[in-house]
């Protein structure tokens, strides 16, 4: 199939991360609060996505979520709000998040100079990255589709200079089966499995707009047709039994490994519509040095001299956002300095899952309350493993697959460890040491928890280095002298899981849905399609909506 075509058929809207895990925060201890900027130099080793590198040896605790630092404040936001704001502020426009979608909606909104709040030390949100020996690697979101030609996303890409780093991923990656890497496995699946080939067609289908198929775009201002709210009544599982039959064992088991990396959960609760969205758009993808945080990096840079150097505030928990008297009031607070900020706004973005936005959006619609108590979301691991030797970049991602999954049905519960390794130096060149990440999904109600556990970090520390010794190093060659540390991070609830029904019953149309048209929302779980591309292309379409506010205010 011509991967050009099914660019063009999806737009920008398209398959974002490594496996499809994409949202990690990360944590840098004592960065809150201190200043952002160095005289009119952006110092973006303070607040950038990357961390600098912490040595051959980090401290052993997990990276990413800060369940201590947030929690305290904001579920309990009226406590705080007790005290008057220690100081006030007047802006346009007010973004609260810095992950990629706040920081796409800043750079589009870059001339009126917005604010963004975000709480972690560091921006990037979905596209954090760690540096080890001046490599840098990924937590979290690691490569992206291409723009299509002609889109806004590939003006922006152009615009901030993004595509001389482009290296792509070519064909079909290997799979290792019970540490037996094959090259070639998914050209013998299509020759043993014949169903392979029925899935084909119809991808073919949807693309080409063939036999009465018209692919399912879920973007922007697409309106979700009739047929797509009919996709999205069904699992994907049961589309494809409507469509092949009962499927082989062993190619369902693909399947939900495909679905697990995609959206964190398996085929028989991924809505068809949404898991079609995704399948069949695959097409050319790009690997940046770091990762996405290259992306968020970018951003930041080319949106600096236009917004200010004092607009870009890390370590900010908003706590309650309210429309009145004309605008919008944002209470912020630092945990470390004890302040309360207020800001009042023309307009604001709200770049923040929705199960955030339910807590701190004062005098919510009653029917956006409970559409969002419809979502659900789940749990990830990350280990990123430092190798003091050069791994050829031959491979982006290998799936790690045990014989016995091609033959058992696939439920959350009986995945407990890493399924996907990836070459996190893949898009650099010139080293003699080399970063491997291991993304472990957590497919089940529950996972969230585990992470809050007590000795949560030494119980999965001791998991991710049992499969590491007995899967990784000799699917890799890697010798254990070799190895010379390991990363955990974690990410509490990171993928809005795209459930039956959402679409279908106007569950993503209530919670994305502007608020008394001054608070807008940007963020991957508009429409629960965990990839960058879902928050970039709402930043893009939102855009407009918000000058609309602000230039209203100047002709009143």
């Amino acid at each position: 199939m011509d991967s050009q075509l099914r660019l063009s058929r999806r737009h920008i809207l398209q398959l974002a991360t490594a496996g499809g895990l994409t949202v990690l925060f990360s944590r840098l201890d004592g960065l809150y609060s201190k200043g952002l900027w160095e005289g009119d130099i952006l110092d973006i080793s303070k607040v950038g996505p990357f961390t600098p590198d912490m040595g051959d040896v980090a401290k052993r605790e997990f990276f990413g979520d800060d369940f201590k630092r947030v929690h305290p404040y904001i579920w309990k936001s009226e406590d705080v709000l007790k005290k008057p704001p220690h100081l006030k502020e007047k802006h346009k426009v007010v973004i609260v998040g810095g992950g990629l979608g706040g920081l796409f909606s800043a750079y589009q909104l870059r001339d009126l100079k917005p604010v963004v709040l975000e709480q972690a030390p560091q921006f990037g949100g979905n596209a954090k990255g760690q540096t080890w020996r001046k490599t840098r690697y990924c937590m979290g979101s690691a490569y992206m589709t291409v723009p299509a030609e002609g889109s806004v996303m590939e003006k922006i890409f152009k615009d901030i200079g993004l595509e001389k780093f482009y290296k792509f991923k070519k064909g079909h990656e290997p799979v290792a089966v019970d540490n037996n890497l094959i090259a070639d496995y998914w050209t013998t699946i299509n020759k043993r499995l014949p169903q392979m080939n029925e899935i084909d067609e119809l991808v073919e289908d949807f693309n080409l707009g063939r036999n009465g198929r018209i692919y399912p775009e879920i973007s922007g201002g697409t309106k979700i047709t009739s047929a797509v709210k009919k996709l999205d009544r069904m699992t994907f599982r049961q589309f494809l039994e409507s469509e092949i039959g009962e499927i082989h064992s062993e190619l369902l088991a693909q399947i939900d490994f495909y679905c697990v990396g995609a959206f964190n959960a398996t085929s028989d609760e991924v809505s068809a519509a949404a898991a079609l969205n995704f399948y069949c758009a695959e097409g050319a993808m790009v690997v940046l040095p770091g990762g996405n945080g290259l992306l968020a990096e970018q951003l930041i840079k080319h949106m600096h001299p236009t917004v200010g150097d004092k607009n870009l505030r890390t370590g900010e928990i908003v706590l309650r956002v309210e429309v009145k008297d004309g605008g919008v009031a944002v209470h912020s607070f630092c945990p470390e300095t004890q302040k309360i900020t207020l800001i009042e706004a023309e307009a604001v973005v709200l770049a923040c899952p929705k199960f955030v936005v339910g807590n701190i959006l004062k005098n919510i619609e009653q029917d956006r309350f409970d559409a969002i108590n419809q979502y659900k979301y789940r749990s990830y691991l990350v280990a990123n493993i430092l190798v003091n030797k050069r791994i050829d970049p031959t491979f982006y991602e290998i799936l790690m697959v045990k014989s016995a999954d091609l033959k058992t049905k696939m439920t959350g519960k009986n995945l407990r460890r890493a399924t996907d390794i990836v070459h996190a130096s893949f898009g650099m060149v010139g080293t003699d040491h080399t970063v491997i990440s291991m993304y472990r999904p957590m497919p089940y109600e529950g996972g969230r928890q585990e992470l809050y556990e007590s000795g949560a970090y030494e119980k999965f520390r001791s998991e991710f280095e049992n499969q590491i010794r007995n899967d990784v190093l000799p699917i890799l060659k890697i010798n254990p002298h070799e190895l010379v540390d390991i990363r955990l991070t974690q990410w509490g609830h990171a993928i809005p899981i795209a459930q039956p029904g959402l679409l279908a019953g106007n569950v993503c149309q209530k919670v994305r849905a502007p608020h008394k048209d001054r608070v807008f929302f940007v963020e991957q779980d508009n429409w629960a399609l965990p990839a960058m591309e879902t928050s970039a292309s709402e930043a893009i379409y939102w855009e407009p909506f918000v000058r609309k506010v602000v230039s209203r205010k100047k002709s009143i």
